[in-house]
């Protein structure tokens, strides 16, 4: 199965010589896809651009849910979108508690709380969660503030309750990386990146944050899945098209036991009576 993740961005992208809808289809068209999971998916009443994408390509399943009102395009909202070759059941949402800190902008004045969560969905006996996660560096905080730590615990707790086998994927949105933030959940849950390491899966160009530490991710569950290939498409966005190749893990080998051969031996040889010697 490949499974790809994105950030749109609301369909931001630099390739100005083409329709943004018509150049993500043609990156995603390259990879041919099983899975696709989309963050930051403008929609703007029933028309979503996730599902015009889906249209695009031909043979996908679009699920898309919005979530929050759009701060990259006014009258539209962004949310999570999942396209999957055959008909699924409808994905459930699992949503995050708001931050515990009333967000402000650079002026000081509130900000509405975004509303967030995991989309889930099984496909080819497979558990796929799609999430995004707010860039608190954008709201001078951070996922190792004092105040957030009971707040990361509970969405780690919400991760670590998706049922296996599980791939997990999407733009954690995280300062220090998911990895070290979420990593007991990652530790016990026996996840693992399915990415190449240290390699970047956003445009310091365009993002221009040096804060992040790759926040576009995809994870495994590596008890019974195992990668087979994966990369980073460095695409004309802001968040670049991360792409892994799973399949279901070989089981162990095992080493029969060595098979012991019963020694084979002649007729015991027949010996002499003891005699004892009668006193005189």
């Amino acid at each position: 199965m490949r499974i790809v993740t994105w950030n749109l961005r609301g369909g931001q992208t630099t390739a100005s010589d083409s329709d943004p809808l018509d150049y993500f289809a043609d990156q995603l068209r390259v990879l041919n896809p099983d899975v696709i999971c989309l963050q930051e998916v403008h929609s703007e009443g029933a028309n979503s651009d996730a599902a015009t994408i889906g249209e695009k390509l031909g043979n996908y399943t679009c699920f898309h849910i919005a979530m929050n009102p759009s701060t990259i395009a006014e009258g539209k909202e962004l949310g999570l979108a999942i396209l999957t070759r055959d008909a699924h059941e409808w994905p459930t949402l699992r949503e995050f508690p708001p931050l515990p800190v009333q967000p402000t902008t650079a002026s000081g004045a509130p900000m509405p709380q975004e509303r967030i969560g995991v989309q889930q969905i099984n496909y080819a006996n497979v558990v796929v969660g799609n999430v995004q996660l707010p860039r608190l560096v954008d709201l001078r905080q951070s996922y190792q503030d004092a105040d957030n730590v009971g707040w990361v615990r509970t969405i780690s707790e919400t991760l670590a309750s998706l049922p296996s086998p599980l791939i997990l994927c999407g733009d954690f949105g995280i300062d220090a990386g998911p990895g070290e933030t979420f990593a007991t959940m990652f530790q016990d849950r026996h996840l693992q990146s399915a990415l190449p390491a240290e390699a970047a899966t956003y445009s310091r160009e365009t993002l221009h944050s040096a804060d992040l530490n790759a926040p576009d991710a995809i994870y495994y569950f590596t008890d019974a899945l195992q990668i087979k290939d994966s990369g980073i498409v460095q695409t004309m966005t802001d968040h670049y098209l991360c792409w892994a190749d799973v399949e279901p893990a070989e089981p162990p080998e095992t080493i029969e036991p060595a098979q012991v051969q019963p020694e084979v031996t002649g007729p015991a040889e027949q010996s002499e009576p003891e005699t004892t010697e009668q006193p005189e």
